[in-house]
């Protein structure tokens, strides 16, 4: 079985996981959001 090559570059690694981050954080401070529900915003 053979699987699929992902080309992956690490620099959208890098720029997306702090982006999201301070995504969250800005819609948890603005919205009100409960901590437990942040993991799903996060997600989508």
């Amino acid at each position: 079985m053979n699987f699929p090559l992902i080309h992956t570059n690490f620099w959208d690694a890098v720029i997306a996981i702090p982006v999201i981050i301070i995504i969250t954080q800005i819609i948890k401070i603005l919205f009100r959001v409960q901590a437990k529900n942040v993991p799903f915003i996060a997600l989508i």
